[in-house]
């Protein structure tokens, strides 16, 4: 294993249960994350925000963690289907957007 990639196995990843308070926006290009403040997320999230060298540090980590997620996923005869939601999630989602009441 080079050194690169022993970095990328050093990041620094939240604990599972933390992950609850992660919002993960699509936007042209990417995504953007979010979280609470005083949570583990928001920590974990500023800390990977506060150089440069971090932020390419945790962009890498996690394209590779998700690229070696899909591989794995492939190898196991599984199909990778990325979940856009459920239908609750979308009806709660028209439900709050802003627009005249009909």
């Amino acid at each position: 294993m080079d050194t690169r990639e022993e970095e990328l196995r050093e990041i620094w990843w939240p604990s599972p249960e933390a992950l609850n308070d992660l919002t993960v926006d699509e936007i042209e290009g990417g995504f953007t994350f979010e979280a609470p403040d005083g949570t583990e997320c928001a920590d974990w999230l500023s800390y990977y925000n506060s150089t440069d060298e971090l932020r390419e540090q945790f962009n890498a980590a996690l394209v590779k963690t998700l690229t070696d997620y899909i591989r794995k996923l492939e190898q196991d005869g599984g199909q990778v289907e990325i979940p856009v939601g459920s239908e609750a999630d979308r009806e709660q989602a028209e439900e709050n957007v802003p627009g005249p009441v009909a």
